[in-house]
């Protein structure tokens, strides 16, 4: 049997596994052992299915009998990390990245008292993206894509969901998932970029000269089959001004009966009742849960549905914070994510994410490390894969300064000490940045 190509990384000075965060399955991580190997390294096998952590721990061990003849086999490229302290990528697990044109008159609007829902009644929001990206030709579309992604990659990013939801034709938002889908497969190659989870939002807002009904019976006749052949997430936004809950239930059934996994924009606006949706159905995630109900948190906890809050959203938009605290305490896994979008959260900062977490809705730093390695992995459906540094998983870490400890991420923001720490950001065990 052909021994695979090996990386045998050493010289960390210390390693943070987040293992603590996969025992507990995300579940009130504040109280997570913090497994911490000094001196450490780690084994990563290169394989056709991907690259996988053969092993980590003390680098004295690369010196026992048996581990020398593994390396005497398999003759691994060594790289030494230079001291640097290790620990899991971050993942980002709800994004808007495919559009075109911004929002910036809008923001100016609702500064000076107009909502969110008279924006929208009177043409904006959404609608207004929708138009721009329509303009857009697709190399446009592309550019914007890759450039935002390389903003995610610098941080320490790995893996980025993006959603469609701007197309007011059948055509258009085919013509978007295609675009997602080619560059998933890029990603897939080029390294240098994080790998990608592809949703369909289609049922974002309702089109014009559409109702509810006629426009989901299209999506579900004329798109589900795409999503089936691609194997795509779909998502919906479920309020006053989108989809109701009744419909939407449909609409994510049908879904399921694909084998499509789900995501739901719920109870950002009004409690619909969407989280608990999304508890029954099983779905990955429930984003925003700002208005959801403490017997709905209780519902979310018995479920294994992720809770993922976007706080910069609603510190664009003036809407209260999701009740982290009170979720966490009930037993709710909650994850972090930038809600990147023209509209209502147009930044891309990660620590922004982190600190309004910390400051506004009282999450602990284990409980904001887990929300974006862990947690936001399984809000993807890749709880398996990543989020740690265990056997098994994929090679997805980042480097920091040697001497940095975890109180120094999500404490400074700004140009460049947000990012102060980070030497270099590794996928599947590929450096992906700085290039060399």
């Amino acid at each position: 049997m052909a021994v695979p190509k090996m990386t045998l990384f050493t010289d960390i000075s210390r390693l943070h596994s987040f293992n603590g965060f996969v025992k507990l399955d995300g579940v009130r991580p504040a109280e997570a052992r913090d497994e911490v190997v000094e001196k450490a390294a780690i084994l990563v096998a290169h394989e056709k299915t991907g690259s996988r952590i053969l092993w980590t721990g003390r680098q004295s061990q690369v010196q026992s009998k048996a581990f020398r003849q593994l390396l005497d086999r398999a003759r691994p490229k060594r790289v030494s990390l230079k001291k640097a302290v290790v620990i899991p990528a971050f993942q980002e697990c709800h994004t808007h990245l495919l559009y075109a044109g911004d929002r910036r008159e809008e923001f100016e609007r609702r500064n000076r008292g107009e909502t969110y829902l008279q924006i929208a009644e009177a043409g904006g929001g959404i609608r207004s993206t929708i138009r721009a990206t329509k303009q857009a030709k697709a190399p446009e579309l592309m550019r914007g894509l890759i450039s935002r992604l390389l903003e995610f990659a610098v941080q320490g990013v790995t893996t980025v969901e993006i959603k469609t939801g701007y197309a007011a034709t059948i055509e258009d938002e085919l013509a978007h998932l295609k675009l997602l889908v080619k560059l998933r497969a890029a990603a897939e190659k080029n390294k240098k970029l994080p790998r990608v989870i592809v949703t369909c939002l289609a049922a974002h807002a309702i089109p014009a000269g559409f109702t509810e009904e006629s426009w989901l019976a299209r999506v579900e006749a004329e798109i589900f089959p795409f999503l089936k052949k691609h194997r795509l997430r779909v998502d919906a936004f479920i309020e006053k001004s989108a989809y109701s809950i009744g419909r939407a239930r449909l609409h994510f059934e049908k879904a399921l009966a694909l084998g499509l996994e789900l995501a739901i924009h719920a109870d950002q606006l009004s409690r619909t009742g969407a989280a608990a949706l999304g508890a029954e159905l099983g779905a990955r995630s429930v984003d925003h849960v700002i208005e959801t109900a403490d017997e709905d948190f209780l519902r979310l906890a018995q479920s294994k549905t992720v809770a993922v809050l976007l706080p910069a959203a609603d510190l664009y938009t003036r809407l209260p914070y999701p009740r982290a605290r009170k979720m966490i305490d009930a037993g709710v896994r909650v994850a972090l994510a930038t809600d990147h979008n023209p509209g209502s959260s147009p930044g891309l900062d990660l620590t922004l994410v982190g600190l309004l977490a910390r400051t506004n809705m009282q999450m602990t730093l284990p409980e904001v490390l887990c929300a974006y390695t862990y947690n936001a992995a399984r809000a993807m459906g890749l709880g398996e894969e990543l989020g740690a540094l265990t056997p098994g998983r994929r090679a997805d870490f980042i480097c920091l300064k040697p001497g940095t400890q975890l109180t120094d991420l999500f404490y400074e923001i700004g140009p460049r000490r947000s990012l102060a720490q980070v030497t270099s950001v590794w996928r599947d065990g590929i450096r992906m940045l700085p290039a060399k």
